[in-house]
């Protein structure tokens, strides 16, 4: 325990633990010896037996019931830094696109095929992809994989994304779903799973012992950021939507209008406010502002529909009904533990449990959270004085309704699979968002203090020194993610392997 809380100090800041220990207050171990411990796996990028054997380590894997074993793959990519680090140890470059032995194959292939009176010089890496496994019914977050890229196309994320699952099945992990934001070789990615249906939100898992699905999720946090932003640019903004049900707008004006009135400059009430949470950064977005979840669920919550709600305006009616839809889907998609529902009094946030009240919920986003965006959908096609173009501005974007579609039938056919499995006593909507990724990314920018752009070198070493770290690496205290909240904390006091030094004879 104490060497993984010396290496999470050691990757914040090397000069602060060389002065803590220099100054003799605590005896702690020396960076020779934390670099025994990191490095008892060599940091490469692509796919390691070392790391399948550090993750079963870290897994316990042959000791936990069969139920704990569920997992789920989570991958996203990150700006990295483009730069080449020579490697005294292999004495190769570091940095150039690695996306999988048989990617780079294909790549070298395609490159070679094509008449150019010039060779192509290798391509440095712009991106770093990363796989992460988290656990569905435990508090596994382990990043499990990195490939250098600079763009991935659907087959290219295909054979890295059933490689990943092939090895994580063969560890003996059961892996049950795969979440990913909305980008379009991710919506690429699923569209080579289709079987005949428009939607593809599952397919057969052919490396599973049993007949158990693969369900492919979209992250809903994401998908709640599209939906601020198609609201946000309905009448305001980049003006490329206007928003409009049953004869009415779902403007961004009216939002606009709200705050003004009950926050505003001008506002003639003093103290207490309808819209305590609501400030200008959620009304004037920026190229920030935007990617944030928080100012997102802030901006689609119940406080805000309240507001509307206080104000009885017959205009905002449908924009009310939007709010409050959305903001019961993302508090069911959000569920964290099984306290949080408690304190916010919001039964939304209940944890999934085998009883009516669960099996309500699931049928809310079947009979009418659905029902809502085809009624939505079908509106937008019917006006028939409107062009194709203008029909389309009138919805949300087909992204979003499709990411938002697969999200929840996924996700209902998930959680009534795992309720069915023997000792599963209850699920947490959460373990299948993004958030674990986005955690390490987070960590990974605070690696010595400040370390906005890592490239490839730096980031594969500071992935292994967060793979021996666990659960007692230090979160990031900004990020675009919540902190990490778990009802029991477990202290794993394994003793770590450690890299045996080879002494040089004389």
């Amino acid at each position: 325990m104490i060497i993984r809380w010396c290496l999470s100090l050691k990757l914040l800041s090397s000069a602060s633990y060389h002065a803590l220990r220099s100054s003799n207050l605590v005896i702690l171990p020396s960076e020779r010896t934390l670099r025994d411990y990191t490095n008892i796996v060599k940091a490469k990028t692509g796919f390691s037996t070392g790391i399948d054997a550090q993750l079963c380590h870290e897994a316990n894997i042959d000791s936990i019931p069969d139920h704990e074993k569920y997992v789920c793959l989570v991958f996203d990519e990150v700006k990295i830094k483009e730069d080449l680090v020579f490697d005294k140890h292999s004495l190769e470059l570091v940095g150039f696109v690695q996306i999988g032995d048989i990617n780079t194959h294909l790549s070298k292939f395609e490159s070679c095929s094509m008449p150019q009176k010039t060779p192509v010089a290798p391509q440095l890496a712009t991106h770093m992809l990363s796989f992460m496994v988290s656990g569905i019914m435990t508090d596994l977050q382990f990043p499990y994989v990195s490939f250098p890229c600079s763009t991935i196309s659907g087959d290219q994320l295909y054979s890295m994304v059933w490689g990943c699952i092939r090895r994580l099945e063969t560890c003996g992990f059961k892996v049950l779903a795969v979440t990913c934001d909305g980008a379009s070789s991710n919506r690429t990615f699923m569209k080579l799973h289709q079987s005949g249906d428009n939607l593809t939100y599952k397919t057969i898992n052919p490396y599973a012992n049993e007949d158990r699905p693969l369900f492919f999720i979209s992250d809903p946090s994401h998908l709640i950021k599209t939906v601020r932003n198609c609201w946000a640019n309905s009448y305001g903004h980049s003006y490329t939507r206007k928003l409009k049900i049953n004869g009415q707008d779902i403007s961004w004006q009216h939002l606009v209008d709200l705050y003004k009135a009950h926050r505003g400059p001008d506002c003639a009430t003093l103290g207490l406010s309808i819209l305590p949470k609501l400030k200008w950064e959620h009304i004037e977005l920026n190229s920030y502002s935007k990617m944030r979840v928080d100012l997102a669920a802030q901006v689609l919550s119940t406080t805000v529909a309240e507001a509307f709600a206080y104000e009885n305006s017959p205009h905002t009616k449908e924009t009310e009904r939007f709010v409050r839809i959305f903001d019961k889907f993302f508090d069911l998609m959000n569920t964290r533990n099984t306290k949080e529902f408690v304190l916010k009094r919001k039964p939304n946030l209940a944890p999934y449990i085998n009883n009516p009240e669960t099996e309500e919920r699931l049928k809310w986003l079947q009979d009418v959270f659905l029902p809502y965006l085809d009624e939505w959908e079908a509106y937008a096609h019917a006006q028939e004085h409107l062009s194709s173009a203008e029909q389309i501005k009138l919805c949300l974007s087909q992204e979003t309704l499709q990411g938002l579609r697969i999200t929840v039938h996924a996700f209902i056919e998930l959680v009534r699979y795992l309720l069915k499995q023997p000792r599963v006593v209850y699920v947490l909507s959460a373990k299948l968002s993004q958030d674990c990724v986005e955690s390490f990314f987070g960590k990974q920018r605070m690696r010595g203090g400040y370390c906005e752009n890592p490239n490839v070198s730096s980031f594969i070493s500071g992935a292994q020194s967060l793979r021996v770290q666990s659960s007692t690496a230090i979160q990031p205290r900004r990020g675009n993610c919540r902190l990490r909240v778990v009802d029991d904390v477990c202290i794993d006091d394994r003793p770590l392997p450690k890299r045996k030094r080879i002494s040089k004879k004389k």
